[in-house]
């Protein structure tokens, strides 16, 4: 029997728990960025009810769970079609990720001034 690196899925991440540290850099490959995806709870947003095409019009705005449902909506899609993001798509995916690092690091510097 096969042995594998890490267990197919990984372990969710509820949005509130999660911390910079948890999400890849904008530039790592989509297998990276598609793992990530897969720590999203779909409890906290039904991903399969938004449209695959709304991804470029995200902003920080949409917030930290819309935007991981996006991304985990991505990954379930393009691994149900065998596939890598196309070109364009994964350029709207490594802003997503931009975004969400960003969100992370406001909070994060809101929380060390709050404790200041």
């Amino acid at each position: 029997m096969p042995t594998f690196p890490f267990p197919p899925f990984p372990a969710y991440i509820p949005t509130k728990s999660l911390k910079l540290s948890d999400v890849p850099n904008e530039s790592e490959p989509w297998p990276i960025i598609g793992r990530f995806a897969l720590t999203f709870d779909r409890s906290e947003d039904d991903p399969y009810q938004l449209n695959r095409r709304d991804l470029p019009a995200l902003s920080a705005d949409s917030g930290l769970v819309r935007l991981r449902a996006h991304l985990f909506l991505q990954q379930r899609a393009w691994n149900h079609m065998s596939r890598v993001p196309d070109a364009d798509v994964m350029l709207a995916i490594r802003r997503v990720v931009a975004l969400i690092r960003a969100i992370l690091s406001e909070q994060s510097g809101d929380a060390s001034e709050t404790e200041a």
